[in-house]
């Protein structure tokens, strides 16, 4: 619970200042273009064709990263997984694509939607699980034989609240 809200504080700031830096980028160069035209502008026209290369690559290869973990989760909820399932997956997200950019947006609002939705259950749910473990009091006073470190301090750390599981239950 520790380290996932840890990592969401961290994702939060580093979005936070990356939509910052983009709107004060916008106000300073306002050009039509994006990354493209700030680094073609910083850093001259090769400059802006290794980033326009880098956005065009990005956008052949996401789509494909995109489909392999659709796959697999298509896997891990029906057990079909393949060729078949990618090639249908990439037809849908291309089509939706082809229909229009608005089309389009509007599908990854509701997919934003869901994710926010599904790490505010993860949340949640871990919290839950932590709570109830931590009232346990086998957990409490667990230590593992292997612990790389001191008895008193693998119990020390182990109930600290920051890390609920303990130093020593996550080396292990």
């Amino acid at each position: 619970w520790g380290g996932f809200a840890i990592a969401a504080v961290l994702m939060a700031v580093m979005y936070l200042t990356l939509v910052l830096s983009l709107a004060e980028m916008s106000a300073a160069i306002p050009a039509a273009g994006g990354g493209y035209s700030f680094a073609r502008q910083v850093m001259g026209p090769s400059g802006g064709y290794l980033t326009g290369l880098a956005v065009l690559i990005e956008y052949v290869l996401a789509p494909a990263a995109i489909v392999v973990f659709i796959g697999a989760a298509v896997e891990a909820l029906v057990g079909l997984n393949g060729p078949v399932i990618y090639a249908t997956f990439y037809f849908i997200f291309v089509s939706i694509h082809l229909i229009g950019a608005g089309e389009a947006l509007k599908l990854m609002m509701v997919i934003t939607a869901l994710a926010v939705f599904a790490i505010l259950a993860t949340a949640i749910t871990l919290e839950h699980r932590v709570h109830s473990q931590l009232k346990s009091s086998t957990l409490l006073r667990y230590v593992p034989i292997r612990s790389p470190l001191p008895s008193s301090i693998s119990n020390h750390f182990a109930l600290k609240w920051f890390l609920p599981l303990g130093i020593v239950l996550i080396i292990h």
